[in-house]
């Protein structure tokens, strides 16, 4: 899904910015993500202590770390839906600050029921118009649907019921519903979990090639960092004992961390 005000989603969807910044596909020109000593408490339990990273456009960081450790919590705060203390400031390529970038967000793969007659069309027409795709839908938003599906090569798939759907192909509508409008950050929360190998490497083929020629801004939670440091520019893992490790990809070595963390 994307984190957008309903009155701005049709307009925006196609509208290019003149914004010199990075990529003229970009709205408002985020060319940088600081966050700064970003605390995160649910009443006494403290779940993140003094996160820091700095992320520019056209790059991607995964997120690693057990269960429970607060990864998911890390992009809810960056979304805005949970309170935090510390900094997240976002930047133009002149250094001043924007306050309202757009957000792409993919959940984590959702069960859907199999006999539902809903369509990924009928998806789009919702998430678009938010009234009831069997009332009307236009051309436009027809249009719209086959332009974010053919971007994560899913075209195919847009009169086809959800519930008919494969894992790695439902994860592709919802990165191609995350996309509309086009976002500058966005945010992966474990998007592959439970997808076979093949439907994991196509999907974060697309998602690097979205940072790649739309200079897009990607943090991606995962479990995967074996797989994932193939397309990652840094990796972050955060340890129970409020440890923050920032990786190069290479310098990956996935068994150590997990064994420091049970040591």
């Amino acid at each position: 899904m994307n984190i957008e005000t309903e009155d701005d989603k049709i307009e925006n969807t196609n509208t290019q910015d003149d914004c010199n910044c990075c990529s003229p596909i970009v709205h408002n020109g985020v060319c940088h993500i600081n966050v700064d000593n970003l605390s995160i408490n649910y009443g006494k339990k403290k779940v993140l202590s003094n996160i820091n990273f700095k992320l520019a456009c056209g790059q991607m960081v995964a997120i690693g770390g057990q269960n429970g450790i607060g990864k998911t919590t890390l992009l809810k705060a960056i979304i805005g839906t949970t309170p935090y203390s510390g900094k997240i400031t976002y930047l133009d390529r002149k250094g001043n600050e924007v306050s309202k970038p757009k957000i792409g967000y993919v959940p984590q793969v959702m069960d859907f029921d199999r006999l539902s007659p809903f369509s990924v069309l009928d998806m789009f027409a919702c998430f678009l118009k938010g009234s009831p795709p069997w009332l009307y839908i236009g051309e436009k938003t027809k249009a719209i649907a086959k332009e974010k599906l053919e971007m994560v090569g899913a075209e195919r798939l847009i009169n086809r019921k959800i519930g008919s759907l494969s894992g790695g192909e439902l994860q592709r509508v919802m990165l191609a519903l995350a996309l509309t409008p086009l976002p500058e950050i966005l945010l992966l929360d474990e998007p592959v979990a439970g997808v076979d190998i093949a439907g994991k490497k196509q999907f974060y083929n697309i998602a690097s090639s979205l940072r790649e020629h739309m200079h897009m801004s990607i943090i991606m939670v995962t479990h995967e960092l074996s797989i994932a440091k193939e397309y990652a520019d840094k990796i972050i893992f955060i340890s129970d004992n409020e440890r923050v490790i920032v990786l190069d990809p290479h310098q990956l070595d996935e068994q150590k961390l997990y064994e420091g963390i049970e040591g």
